[in-house]
């Protein structure tokens, strides 16, 4: 029988950088239930079991790694920004529109159509995914009248 045992958050004294000091321990143990069967009656291994797989995992803080922000644009014209990041666990990317605090969209891609001059201003791409801090990149939208 196979058990998966999971560690996590356990301390990591030679992790530096972007790694967070914590990693994701995860070993599968093979444990056989009987040793044999004999008159019906089942003879337990005990509590020797062989690991036949051991993995860790770095958990390491998102960093936003590209990010296109294309500045000026014309009014009426339509305008795609571009985040992407890394980390361990792959970070989720929001886009906030920074003159409200609203989020506009959890995707590494924001659309805006048409866009007039109330839409000028500063976007940002937040990742995160739970490990150390969060990163961020702003993208100063000027938006030229026709």
């Amino acid at each position: 029988m196979l058990y998966n045992i999971l560690l996590t958050n356990l301390p990591c004294s030679s992790c530096t950088g972007k790694y967070w000091p914590s990693v994701i321990f995860v070993r599968t143990l093979l444990c056989p239930v009987c040793t044999a069967v004999t008159s019906g009656q089942c003879s337990p291994v005990g509590p020797s079991c062989s690991v036949s797989k051991s993995l860790i995992i770095f958990a390491v803080e998102p960093e936003v790694s590209t990010q296109e922000c294309p500045s000026p644009v014309t009014e009426g014209s339509n305008v795609t920004l571009h985040c992407n990041a890394s980390g361990n666990p792959p970070p989720s990317i929001t886009w906030i529109w920074q003159d409200t605090g609203d989020v506009l969209t959890r995707r590494e891609l924001l659309i805006l159509t048409a866009v007039n001059g109330s839409q000028a201003g500063s976007y940002q791409c937040l990742a995160s995914n739970g490990i150390g801090n969060n990163s961020t990149r702003t993208c100063n939208l000027d938006v030229l009248c026709k």
